[in-house]
Formats: structure tokens, sequence, C-alpha cells
């Protein structure tokens, strides 16, 4: 979805005409959904996140700020309500590996079976691998690699500077390419 495109929605969210959330809804559920499976390593805390998250931003949004990226603010309001729920408990779960519903897509149709069959491989080592990381590691990672999310958009989520944000993530890129290496001579490919 175009930015003109998601402003005028969100324009007519904030005048009370719910139907226009639902596209935005649909925009953001998939995206939103992956980094919640990412932070939080449960599948079904993060569809409760989800959708707390949508409602609160329906809620509160005439605290969204126009010129900002609505998809940051989304971010951040989904990443408070992980961290207030995960307070509240005083306990941060575990990682869960998630390779069926991260290599869910379909293969390439250029690649042979084989080729398909290694791709999927390979993108099952990289969700274990950042399975491995500490969850702050992880989170950066998610963000910026996956998410494809800008420097400015990560600093408006973590509330961060942006040159921590640029540190966090060549320290966990650092730390990805270890665990990588550690496994390939673990398993010799």
């Amino acid at each position: 979805m175009d930015r003109g495109t998601e402003q005028a929605l969100l324009d007519r969210c904030r005048k009370g005409e719910a139907a226009a959330f639902d596209p935005i809804v649909r925009e953001y559920e998939a995206p939103l959904l992956r980094l919640l499976n990412q932070i939080s390593g449960d599948a079904e805390v993060a569809k409760d996140l989800a959708q707390e998250t949508f409602l609160r931003a329906w809620r509160r949004l005439a605290t969204y700020d126009p010129t900002r990226s609505f998809r940051a603010w989304l971010f951040a309001v989904a990443r408070n309500l992980y961290r207030d729920l995960y307070r509240r408990r005083q306990t941060v779960p575990a990682p869960v590996a998630f390779a069926v519903e991260r290599t869910a897509q379909l293969p390439d149709p250029r690649l042979s079976p084989e080729g398909a069959l290694m791709e999927k491989e390979r993108g099952e080592r990289v969700w274990r691998a950042l399975d491995s990381l500490s969850p702050r590691d992880r989170q950066i990672l998610v963000l910026k690699e996956i998410e494809d999310l800008r420097y400015a958009d990560i600093v408006q989520i973590l509330k961060i500077p942006e040159g921590t944000v640029a540190s966090r993530i060549y320290h966990a890129r650092r730390a990805l390419r270890e665990v990588w290496e550690e496994e390939e001579e673990a398993t010799g490919s």
C-alpha cells in the first residue's frame, strides 16, 4: 500500500470510519505477527498481542503523528504491549523455532526441486540461528533485515538513538555470523 493511500485511510479512521481500518489491518497483520513471533517466541502470545496492538492503535489513532511512519508507530505499540506483558510476568520466554510458519512461502518456480529443498533448509537454518541470539539482538535484526525498516523507524520503535541502532545491528550481525559459522563447523556444511 502506498503512503498516500495509507494516509487517506488513516484520515478516514480518525473521522470514525471503522471500515477504513480493515485494509490497514490486512496490510500489517503478517509483518506484525512475524515481529511478535520473533520477540515473544510464542505463536499464541504473538496472535493475542497482534490483536491487542490493532485495538490499541485504533483507540489511540489520535496520538499518531502523520508525518512519521505508521508502520514504525504500530510496531512501537506492539513492542510496548509485549514489554508490559512480560514485565508483569517477570519472565521472558525462550525463543521457539517457527520454521514451518517462517518458510511456508511458495518456493521460487525457477528452482529445481532439489534447489527448492536446499533453499528451504537454508531458511530454516537462518531462523534457528536467529533463535539462538539474545532477544535484543534478534529483535533488532528482525526489524532491520526481515521487516526491512529504516534506521529512523527502528529509532522510533525502540526509542534509542540512531547511533545505538547502528551499533546494535553491527553487533547482532556479528553474533549471527558467529552462530552461523559454528553451525557450519559442527555440521560440516
